[in-house]
């Protein structure tokens, strides 16, 4: 990268970020004023804004730009504004969507220069990985009680020595460490009578998982749910009404399968009155409400995608990986990178309007081959 570039990205950024300070103030001033300042929020809000949503978005944007005049075959970006402030303030606030307005800019600014290089045959390609949910914390719900507290009184009121309790998010994992190998969920029963449907009647627990002998056991509302392909009408299983109820059992099993999983795994999600996260943050992603498992992907209308539901991101690998069986895309790959004030491009000259709204953005740019057309 050119010396040039680079201070006119760092001015760029010092702008913008001189900008953010005065708006700050300004708020800050308005809310004293008014009596309702939240100095935690603000400055939590100007951090995230400044180091996440200028300076290292600029960067990234610059550091792909730059790439794609080199003529490199394949970039992956990962724009982090909208998840982290959606995390810190929940997905729905003003910060989150001024965030995302941003990653848009920055989308539709690598999008045209994908336009001026038709030699060089990119396809860009822009996935959302998971969604958000709005989330309350777990102390705030349980009125001050923590979640060791609590899982300690469901368990007879005394927690043994050997229990260990990790948070997550909207997840907690519970695990008993006086031995190697995961308890059986009638190992818990057995040893603490009745704890796990205790737990599912917290007003801050929504769903309690464990082992099964043959498969995973769920409790919702203190009532035993089966994990099987098809709801049993006699109880009240909390994804009965879920067109994707099939995909989302069938990740519940899928992690209750990993031996890393807790003994007991708490969820917030689907809590009576709302979302929980088990850590302090206002949207929270991790668990199976229908707001987390939203994703998306969007492609240029001369790929085909694969024609069975993409259900999971391993069933994208092979859309990927064949790009790489072009012979042209191998040559790109090994070629030298172009040396040159080319390479510098105008990169930091397209302030764009993007429309697309996404709820947390990456783009994926490589060349249009055969292969991928065919697919």
């Amino acid at each position: 990268l050119s010396g040039l570039l680079l201070a006119w990205v760092a001015l760029k950024c010092f702008g913008l970020t001189m900008v953010t300070l005065g708006r700050f103030v300004a708020r800050t001033a308005s809310a004293t004023a008014a009596g309702r300042v939240e100095i935690r929020r603000s400055l939590e809000a100007l951090v995230v804004d400044i180091g996440i949503s200028i300076w290292a978005r600029q960067l990234f944007t610059l550091l792909v730009s730059a790439d794609l005049y080199r003529g490199v075959p394949a970039i992956y970006v990962n724009f982090l504004d909208y998840d982290v402030l959606s995390h810190a303030f929940g997905p729905a606030d003003r910060l989150a969507f001024r965030g995302l307005g941003r990653v848009d800019r920055s989308i539709q600014q690598l999008a045209r220069i994908v336009r001026r290089l038709p030699e060089m045959g990119y396809d860009l390609y822009v996935l959302s990985d998971h969604g958000q949910s709005p989330t309350r914390t777990f102390q705030r719900v349980a009125r001050g009680a923590s979640l060791d507290d609590v899982v300690r009184d469901a368990l007879g009121g005394e927690a043994p020595p050997e229990m260990k309790i990790i948070a997550a998010g909207p997840n907690a994992f519970v695990y008993f460490t006086d031995r190697e190998a995961p308890l059986l969920a009638a190992e818990i029963e057995a040893r603490h009578p009745h704890a796990l449907a205790r737990l599912s009647r917290h007003p801050g627990i929504g769903l309690v998982l464990a082992r099964g002998g043959s498969g995973p056991v769920c409790w919702y509302r203190g009532q035993r749910v089966p994990l099987t392909r098809r709801p049993d009408p006699a109880v009240r299983d909390p994804f009965a009404q879920r067109a994707d109820r099939e995909v989302v059992v069938a990740g519940l099993r899928d992690l209750m399968a990993m031996p890393s999983a807790g003994d007991i795994v708490l969820y917030g999600t689907g809590a009576p009155g709302g979302d929980v996260s088990f850590i302090d943050e206002r949207g929270a992603h991790a668990g199976p409400s229908s707001a987390e498992l939203h994703t998306f992907i969007l492609h240029p209308p001369s790929v085909a995608l694969p024609e069975t539901p993409l259900t999971h991101p391993v069933q994208l690998y092979p859309h990927f990986m064949a790009y790489q069986e072009d012979s042209s895309w191998r040559s790109a790959l090994d070629a030298p990178a172009p040396a040159g004030p080319a390479a510098s491009g105008s990169a930091t000259s397209y302030p764009a309007k993007s429309k697309v709204r996404a709820s947390s953005s990456a783009s994926r740019v490589s060349p249009r081959t055969p292969a991928s057309r065919s697919r």
